[in-house]
């Protein structure tokens, strides 16, 4: 089972002027490449999210997105 924490929140604005912000996601029981693919395709999926980068060492996801659509803790859920 992978589990997801919000670990750190950081607020940017982007060069398009679009608010934007930024989260760091720990996730637990990442254990393999097949977990990072999981975990890639839910971001990908998750309304509101527009980058990310997970890294099984960190067992972390940094998360781009919109928050005028969701927030860390939809993200993570």
């Amino acid at each position: 089972m992978i589990a997801l924490s919000i670990t750190a929140m950081a607020w940017s604005k982007g060069a398009d002027s679009a608010d934007r912000a930024r989260t760091v996601l720990t996730i637990k029981g990442m254990t393999c490449g097949g977990c990072v693919a999981t975990v890639k395709l839910r971001l990908k999926k998750a309304k509101g999210v527009t980058a990310f980068d997970v890294s099984l060492e960190k067992g972390e996801a940094e998360v781009t997105y919109d928050p005028a659509q969701t927030n860390p803790e939809a993200i993570a859920a």
